[in-house]
C-alpha cells in the first residue's frame, strides 16, 4: 500500500479476523469493485449489506462510500466467481499477517504484508488465480500450485509452559530483553512494537514475560489503537476498559486509511494534472516554434515581394553575361558588388548557367 508509513501488527490482526467472523460469516459476497490499484471492497450481505475494505496490510468494515472504478482482470475475474458465495468463516493463519475467508467452494486469501497478494483456491487449497505471481525460497504463488501459508508458530495454540521450554532451548535461561524481542519476532511473527511494551528486567522470570505476552491474545474486549514506532504509525490493539465491544470499533482505523485515500486520490490527480501541463506546455512550446517559422517564412515571402523588379534585373543581367560568355564567379561578384553600392540587402551566393538559375539570399540589414 502505498501505506507504507503504517504497520499494523500481526496481534491487530488476528482480532481483526475474529471481528470479521463473527459479523460476516454465514453472510453471502454479493458484490466486490476496485476503488484504486490497491484497494478493493467486498459487499456482503447478512440481514443487512456489510463493506469489508481490503488494503495492502489491513481490512476492516467501513460505512464510508467510495467512489469505484470499472472492473477489469482479476478483480472482475473473483467478482464473477465468487457472487452469491457463503461465506462460512473468517480466521487469521497462525499469527501472521493473513487472513483468509473459508467460501462453500474456495478459499479467498489474503497476505497483508510485503507487496500483498490476494489469492484465490479450491477447498484443496490448490491456487486458482491470485493478483500477482510470486515466487519464495520455500512457497510459489502461481496457478495450480498448492497454495502454502508462511512459516510461523502460532503462539495461540500453545500453553506457556511449551513455549518456555522452547524458547529456553533457543535463547538460554536468562536472556536479553533483546534476544527475546528477535526470537519472538523471527519464530512467532510478533511486532517489536508490542514485544518492547511487555515489562523484562533482571528480576523479571521468563515464563512471567512470556505469561504476559500470551494475555495479548485474550483481550475479551479489544480497542484498536493508532500509535507512533520507529517513524512510523502503527495499529496495535489493547483491552478497552468499557464492558462490550464499541459500535464504531474500526472508525480510529476507518479515519486514519481514509486519510490514506484521499492522500492518493490528490497525488493522482497532481500527477495527471502535471501531465496535462507538460503536454500543455509542450503544445504551446510547438505553436510557437511553428508561428515562428512561419514568420520568418512570411518575411522572406515578403522580401522576395519587394524584390521582384530587382529579380527581373538580374535575370536580365545574367542572361547577357551568359550570351558574352563571362565567368559566373565575375558575373557574382559583380551582381554583388553592385548590391552592396545600392544598399540592397541581397546577395547572389550562386550561379547555375546551363540551367539558367541562381540562389539569392535575403540579408539581414
Amino acid at each position: 500500500m502505498a501505506t507504507t508509513n503504517i504497520e499494523v501488527t500481526s496481534t491487530c490482526i488476528y482480532y481483526i479476523s475474529k471481528i470479521l467472523n463473527e459479523e460476516l460469516s454465514q453472510g453471502y459476497i454479493n458484490n466486490i469493485q476496485q476503488i484504486n490499484e490497491e484497494y478493493i471492497k467486498i459487499k456482503i450481505h447478512k440481514q443487512q449489506t456489510k463493506q469489508l475494505i481490503i488494503m495492502p496490510n489491513i481490512c476492516f468494515l467501513s460505512n464510508y462510500s467510495l467512489q469505484t472504478l470499472p472492473l477489469t482482470g482479476f478483480i472482475k475475474y473473483l467478482r464473477n466467481t465468487l457472487y452469491n458465495q457463503k461465506i462460512k468463516e473468517i480466521k487469521q493463519d497462525k499469527n501472521n499477517r493473513v487472513i483468509y475467508l473459508k467460501l462453500d467452494k474456495y478459499y479467498l486469501i489474503f497476505e497483508l504484508f510485503s507487496n500483498s497478494n490476494i489469492i484465490l483456491t479450491d477447498t484443496n487449497y490448490k491456487i486458482i488465480s491470485s493478483k500477482q505471481k510470486e515466487t519464495w525460497k520455500d512457497r510459489t504463488i502461481k496457478k495450480n500450485e498448492i497454495y502454502l501459508f508462511p512459516n510461523g508458530e502460532d503462539i495461540k495454540e500453545k500453553n506457556i509452559q511449551e513455549i518456555l521450554n522452547q524458547t529456553k532451548k533457543t535463547i538460554g535461561d536468562k536472556p536479553t530483553k533483546k534476544q527475546i524481542i528477535s526470537y519472538f519476532v523471527k519464530n512467532y511473527n510478533i511486532s517489536p512494537y508490542e514485544l518492547e511494551k511487555i515489562e523484562y528486567t533482571e528480576n523479571t522470570q521468563l515464563e512471567e514475560y512470556i505469561g504476559n505476552l500470551k494475555k495479548i491474545f485474550e483481550y475479551k474486549n479489544p480497542k484498536f489503537i493508532i500509535d507512533e514506532y520507529n517513524g512510523k504509525k502503527i495499529i496495535s490493539v489493547t483491552e478497552n476498559q468499557k464492558e462490550t465491544y464499541e459500535n464504531n470499533i474500526f472508525e480510529e482505523i476507518n479515519q486514519l486509511f481514509l486519510k490514506e485515500y484521499i492522500k492518493k486520490k490528490i497525488e493522482g490527480k497532481n500527477i495527471k494534472k502535471q501531465k496535462i501541463e507538460n503536454v500543455l506546455k509542450q503544445q504551446i512550446e510547438s505553436k510557437q516554434t511553428i508561428e515562428r517559422k512561419i514568420g520568418e517564412l512570411d518575411k522572406e515571402a515578403q522580401e522576395i515581394y519587394n524584390h521582384l523588379t530587382l529579380i527581373d534585373d538580374i535575370n536580365k543581367q545574367i542572361q547577357i553575361a551568359t550570351n558574352k560568355k563571362i565567368d559566373k564567379t565575375e558575373i557574382i561578384n559583380k551582381l554583388n558588388n553592385y548590391f552592396l553600392q545600392q544598399k540592397i540587402c541581397v546577395k547572389i551566393k550562386d550561379i547555375d548557367l546551363k540551367n539558367k538559375t541562381y540562389t539569392l539570399v535575403v540579408e539581414n540589414n
